[in-house]
């Protein structure tokens, strides 16, 4: 019998047959756990839950039916043996898959439910490729004389293939034939079969479908749902032992609350005791906008939430990747770490470093974490951390978007500290959300601040009649609050005098050049006493290694005291990066003026847990520079936030700060400002003007998640020439990643003030950014107030 294979793997586990039958299995199991957001989609699509199964079955059948054609079986067969010598010609296997589908939708009658648009046909051309309206992916496949092809024994090969799952798409099998003309090429129009299969297929998209259709959203969303089907299960079909992810997290609210309490008691030795609000968000089945202070216990709330009802999948969204991993490490205590995934611009990186604190960094367990990157990355495993980026990608139809989509099918998405995001980033977000409630996902926003403008659009959006507030935490009175027209040096023996008394202080300021500034000060000022060590600066001008290394001096396991606070640092001179990064307390915090939002969130890191007696939160005058740069379209905000304060000081309550917020935002709509509108414009061109089914497969200047008018890039100092030299030599991929830890984002105008100086590489290693730039690991690249980075 003859041997075809699908993977270059010996024996059944790379075989064709091995394969389909894998991701037809795969899919059975996929429309069981899901059936009730899937027969949901459907009605809301009209389109019948049977017919949606079976198109996505024939689908996922055919889609690898053109690996039986010749070259591709020449190139598995050159893999497996390891003989060279072969002429290996490459070509796009989907695209005969595509084709024979095609010729099998074109039988009379063979249509796996009533509608016109090739959905089975696209999604096969998609799986591997992005597609655009010119079919720029399958260019060298137009171009060549002799296309692939599969032979008549090949095709009824294939069709016989057995499955358990196979009766509901016979019907559709029984059409599909072997037609040799459809492999010839025309000497008429000197085409060969991949170019007139790609015309035919633009005919019938402009007769049919994409430029007279009326509702092009519902096209979107069911082709949509084959691609995403199909790709989903390739990719676990694909896989093996610890590479193929779970279906679902296997969790209910019990079984959450039973995690969560025994984390808690080997954590502190005090069991979980569920707050008014976490019962109310653990009661809560459909979408939920939940408000509460600092420290309130929002993570187990929307965990509680999120297991209180059938979902699979768990997707937790945080604004930076500091926070992300934070997170991720609680998930991996609440669920079972093989369950959990994270994905952010850093994380293969920071999975490469835990393999080798965790497990001694071997080849094989970092090659495991490799394999699973591009899963996390698509949200495939049941419980993701993700920085939001991740997700808001998918609005501009880039990479696996549609994986990302698929992800949401029926899944618990919780969106936290969404105070932290700008108007362009809060309109994304607002996309997104739409898509995953279409997608029939459950979506919960959380904040510890939100203005009635805020609050109001979520609430519409959500669908939701009320917040759900910590109402038992809103009289709480953490610290006092002052004001002052006084500079921050003016405060210099305050704050000896409250280190000497055992205090933990932190300085926060708007710009990196002032947070050095000061650092210097204070390192000078603290020379002879016994806090000359205990002093840190910390801002996003470090290379990422040293930033690693502060954090876990911060906040490390063990790190923290009984209040929360850094056992081995008294003073830290920061920036904004505070506000959302770290989970820590100090008892006096000293802040330059800033939006009101901002400065409810630094104030949450003083007296975090409400146990110190004296906690100050003190506010003086923003520099001018931060007025320029940093906050120049907040001008407003910054003057009513100044008149604010000036009346309402003392030890104000979390009801009595939410009245000031609703103060300061009173006469401001976000939806009205040009950002969050460049946000839907933006995400209109990708989706409404140019395809509705497409990818966008090239660079495109609307294909942002953050509008980003300081731009930075991130560069290596020359310092670190010789490791990052020796790491890219090793030839091993876990050190390559390692090169990262050396990177620090720049500003352009700091590039200049060195004179763009890039160091003179070796050939083999020019593609390494290394400038002759200072840097210091104490205060990081040397800035100052004519280039105000922002954080």
């Amino acid at each position: 019998m003859t041997h075809y294979y699908a993977k270059p793997l010996p024996g059944e586990e790379g075989s064709y047959e091995y394969h389909i039958r894998s991701c037809l299995e795969i899919a059975n199991s996929f429309f069981e756990l899901n059936a009730g957001a899937i027969k949901s989609f459907c009605v809301d699509n009209d389109v019948p839950y049977d017919a949606m199964r079976r198109i996505c079955f024939v689908a996922l059948f055919l889609h690898d039916v053109g690996k039986l054609g010749a070259f591709f079986q020449n190139r598995m067969e050159h893999l497996v043996s390891k003989v060279n010598g072969r002429e290996l010609v490459y070509f796009r296997h989907e695209l005969i898959s595509a084709l024979i589908l095609w010729g099998c939708r074109e039988c009379a009658g063979c249509r796996c439910f009533d509608d016109v648009f090739p959905y089975e046909v696209f999604a096969v051309l998609g799986h591997h490729k992005g597609l655009d309206k010119s079919w720029k992916n399958f260019a060298r496949e137009t171009r060549k004389k002799q296309a692939d092809k599969i032979s008549r024994e090949a095709l009824y090969f294939a069709l016989a293939v057995e499955s358990p799952y196979k009766d509901a798409i016979k019907r559709c099998l029984d059409k599909v034939h072997f037609d040799e003309s459809l492999f010839a090429y025309r000497e008429d129009t000197n085409e060969n079969w991949v170019e007139y299969f790609f015309r035919r297929l633009d005919k019938h998209f402009k007769r049919t479908s994409l430029d007279r259709l009326k509702d092009k959203d519902r096209l979107t969303r069911v082709c949509t749902f084959v691609r995403g089907v199909l790709c989903y299960c390739d990719w676990q079909a694909s896989s093996s032992g610890s590479e193929r992810l779970s279906f679902s997290h296997g969790y209910d609210s019990e079984i959450m609350e039973s995690k969560i309490n025994a984390a808690m008691f080997a954590e502190n030795g005090k069991p979980f005791i569920k707050r008014n609000f976490q019962c109310r968000c653990g009661r809560q089945k459909g979408n939920v906008l939940a408000i509460a202070p600092t420290g309130s216990g929002k993570t187990e709330a929307a965990l509680l939430w999120a297991t209180c009802v059938a979902s699979n999948k768990i997707i937790l969204l945080m604004p930076t990747k500091v926070t992300s991993n934070s997170l991720y490490e609680r998930m991996i205590k609440y669920f079972a770490e093989a369950d959990c995934g994270i994905t952010h611009s850093g994380a293969a990186m920071y999975l490469s470093m835990s393999k080798d604190d965790s497990y001694g960094a071997s080849d094989e367990e970092h090659g495991d974490v490799f394999k699973l990157l591009n899963k996390y990355r698509t949200f495939m495993a049941p419980v993701t951390v993700a920085t939001v980026d991740q997700l808001l990608s998918a609005n501009f139809r880039v990479g696996h978007w549609y994986l990302k989509e698929i992800a949401t099918l029926g899944a618990s998405v919780i969106f936290d500290e969404i105070h932290s995001y700008d108007p362009y980033m809060l309109g994304l977000i607002t996309k997104s959300i739409e898509r995953i409630m279409r997608m029939q996902g459950r979506v919960m926003v959380m904040s510890a601040t939100m203005p009635r403008a805020l609050r109001e659009h979520f609430q519409g959006l959500l669908g939701v009649d009320e917040p759900i507030t910590a109402d038992e935490l809103m009289g709480r009175s953490n610290c006092t609050w002052e004001y002052t027209d006084n500079s921050i040096e003016w405060y210099m023996d305050e704050i000896k005098e409250a280190l000497a008394a055992g205090r933990k202080v932190a300085v926060v300021v708007n710009s990196i050049g002032r947070a050095q500034e000061l650092y210097r000060m204070w390192e000078k000022e603290l020379a002879d006493t016994e806090f000359a060590d205990k002093i840190m600066c910390y801002h996003s001008a470090f290379i990422m290694r040293d930033r690693i290394a502060k954090e876990e001096k911060l906040i490390g396991t063990g790190k923290r005291d009984e209040y929360g606070r850094p056992k081995e640092i008294s003073l830290i001179i920061a920036t904004q990066t505070i506000e959302v990064s770290l989970d820590i307390s100090f008892d006096y915090m000293y802040s330059e003026l800033a939006p009101l939002d901002s400065l409810i969130q630094r104030a949450g890191r003083c007296n975090r847990k409400g146990n110190i007696e004296g906690a100050r939160f003190i506010v003086f005058p923003i520099s001018d520079v931060a007025q320029k740069y940093v906050y120049k379209d907040a001008a407003a905000i910054i003057g009513k936030t100044d008149e604010i304060l000036r009346k309402r000081q003392g030890k104000l309550s979390e009801n009595e700060i939410g009245a000031m917020l609703e103060e300061a935002y009173q006469d401001y709509r976000f939806i009205d400002h040009k950002d969050y509108k460049t946000a839907s414009d933006n995400i209109g061109v990708i989706w409404d003007e140019r395809a509705p089914i497409f990818d966008t497969v090239d660079y495109n200047e609307e294909c942002v998640t953050r509008l980003i008018s300081y731009v930075k890039v991130p560069i290596i100092p020359q310092k670190f020439y010789g490791e990052v030299t020796e790491l890219c030599r090793s030839g091993e991929k876990k050190d390559k990643l390692k090169v990262a830890l050396y990177e620090v984002p720049v500003g352009m105008k700091t590039l200049k003030l060195f004179n763009n100086k890039k160091c003179v590489m070796s050939p083999d290693l020019a593609y390494l950014d290394i400038y002759e730039i200072p840097y210091d690991d104490k205060i990081g690249v040397p800035s100052n107030n004519d280039d105000p980075l922002l954080c």
